[in-house]
């Protein structure tokens, strides 16, 4: 799956507690420029992001999110897994809170990327065993190795 190529073990977190969805949003953007070599900015992230949810919730339902933002000085894509401990209500569509975040920051030049990413993450966060996956997994290598081997039934 495309995600595992996105992730480094130093951008998942399991089992944080957040207070609210900005701290999450701040949270996700210091983890989305941990070890990043361009000089991407992490207020600038946190603005996209920020701006983005404005738009509408970025929430799935089933306690998921994919919090993404597009940006300049961006040289590749990267994402990012945080697990909470105590879930945050994010307006999801069926209105259970979020423990399972997503997050995306992606070129601002690459909107065809994007919203493939967007899209096959999506498809595989509607399937419960994917979701059960990311879940149950212990650390952040069981978690990349999940997300290598994981195989969306046909």
């Amino acid at each position: 799956m495309a995600l595992a190529e996105l992730l480094t073990p130093q951008r998942i977190t399991l089992d944080v507690q957040l207070s609210s969805r900005k701290r999450l949003l701040e949270h996700l953007a210091a983890q989305l420029t941990r070890t990043d070599n361009s000089q991407l900015d992490e207020r600038d992230l946190f603005e996209a992001l920020c701006e983005r949810e404005h738009l509408g919730s970025t929430a799935l339902g089933h306690g998921v999110a994919i919090p993404h933002a597009r940006l300049n000085g961006l040289d590749d894509s990267r994402a990012s897994i945080i697990r909470l401990r105590t879930p945050l209500d994010y307006d999801s569509p069926d209105g259970k809170p979020v423990d399972l975040i997503i997050g995306l920051a992606v070129p601002q030049a690459c909107t065809g990327n994007h919203l493939r990413i967007l899209s096959e993450l999506a498809s595989c966060l509607q399937e419960q065993a994917f979701r059960a996956g990311l879940r149950n997994a212990a650390t952040a290598a069981e978690t990349l190795d999940f997300l290598q081997h994981w195989q969306q039934p046909a």
